[in-house]
């Protein structure tokens, strides 16, 4: 096996080490924003979630606590036209819009919250607060799923119009989020379906969980990474006229700085074979770290790639499934739309065949009463024509010598 430059070495070592040592960002205070001349034209409106005074304390329920969340959202288009946004906007970045997560066990309490806060407890129910109604100082909070429910169509924002409420539970960040439409789509979730929000709530708790045990579990990994690289021969011959051990010191220094002491015991030289053979010991301890270090670093780096290969085709599947789907969306609305025009047509086609059959409906009413009075006249005319041939029988009948004439 073909062993790596020292320099490799060390600069393979410094980043794995300095991976290691990488520690969660944590949270920075909410801070008070400075006043900028973007925002000079809110300074009129109230923004709670920007003073950190009015910072969320609960004398009801002391032991709930919070996450001040935003997301983007630069139109601000309101569930009521008629509306503007009532809030001062970021300085920083006025498209942000912020609420708070608060976590808690029961109701939340009336003494917190702003409109849009999310509150959720340990048994999956969700809260979101609706603002302060007026002439009272009590938070109006509206219960949108309890953990016992089945399904439901999404949250809607109180304020914002095509904002529904969601939760991320993947890789990156955790927690409730209001998304728009086009968010909705890249998390394949349907704002016109209903939906079950405790499986999607107890990944979260899950990830949030998670979180913590994998910084945990990096801490142990680098204290195990240390252990095994370092030297634990305290009886190792420091020669400071080798330039060579000296260097491959440095280089094991370099795998293993913190587990190494900065000081060894000299020792007295016995002879040239002992030296030799405590160097050959040494490196050997050298280029089995090495082999170590190099066979971690092959095993992450083999682990990465088969990750990115799994977002990759992760990636190139929800592409063809969008694609498939929007295919499938306009063919549907192309059906719609022939459906729709052959159903006008029909319509049509029935109203003038109603107004031709109302026209011989006419017709023949009309041609049946001319054939009753061209009855009524042939009835006539045959009692005439019977009348007079009647007549004429009996005139020819009586004669001079008919008896009956006589009298």
């Amino acid at each position: 096996m073909s062993m790596m430059p020292v320099w490799n070495l060390q600069r393979l070592s410094q980043e794995i080490q300095g991976t290691l040592q990488q520690s969660p960002t944590p949270k920075t205070p909410i801070s008070h924003y400075t006043k900028t001349d973007k925002a000079a034209i809110n300074d009129d409106k109230d923004n709670p979630w920007l003073d950190k005074s009015r910072a969320p304390k609960s004398a009801i329920q002391p032991s709930i606590y919070f996450t001040l969340r935003h997301f983007e959202d630069s139109s601000k288009r309101m569930r009521q036209p008629e509306e503007e946004w009532p809030y001062r906007l970021d300085p920083h970045n006025d498209s942000h819009v912020h609420f708070y997560d608060f976590r808690g066990t029961g109701d939340p309490p009336s003494d917190v919250g702003y409109v849009g806060d999310v509150y959720i407890t340990n048994d999956f129910d969700v809260w979101v607060c609706q603002g302060t109604p007026l002439d009272s100082q009590e938070r109006k909070w509206t219960c949108e799923w309890r953990g016992d429910m089945d399904l439901r169509p999404l949250i809607e924002h109180p304020l914002l119009r095509d904002r529904y409420l969601w939760f991320r539970s993947g890789t990156g960040s955790v927690g409730p989020y209001w998304y728009g439409r086009k968010g909705l789509i890249n998390v394949t979730v349907s704002s016109t379906e209903s939906h079950d929000y405790t499986p999607i709530i107890q990944a979260m708790f899950e990830a949030e969980g998670g979180s913590n045990a994998a910084n945990k579990y990096s801490q142990k990994r680098k204290m195990d990474i240390d252990v095994n690289d370092s030297d634990d021969d305290d009886d190792d011959d420091d020669d400071d006229d080798d330039d060579g051990r000296r260097s491959r010191r440095k280089s094991t220094i370099t795998i293993s700085k913190a587990s190494i002491p900065q000081k060894r015991p000299r020792r007295e030289k016995n002879s040239n074979d002992s030296e030799e053979a405590h160097g050959t010991e040494i490196r050997d301890k050298f280029f089995l770290n090495q082999q170590k270090l190099w066979k971690y670093f092959t095993a992450v780096q083999n682990q990465f790639q088969m990750e990115k290969r799994n977002h990759a085709e992760t990636r190139r599947a929800f592409e063809e499934f969008r694609k498939t789907r929007e295919l499938a969306e306009h063919n549907l609305q192309g059906t719609i739309d022939e459906l729709k025009t052959k159903n006008q047509q029909l319509r049509t086609e029935a109203e003038l065949t109603e107004k031709l059959n109302s026209d011989l409906r006419r017709q023949i009413v009309r041609l049946t009463s001319y054939n009753s009075r061209m009855n009524t006249h042939l009835d006539a005319l045959v009692d005439i024509r019977t009348a007079s041939m009647a007549g004429a029988n009996d005139a020819s009948s009586s004669g001079p010598n008919d008896p009956d004439s006589l009298y």
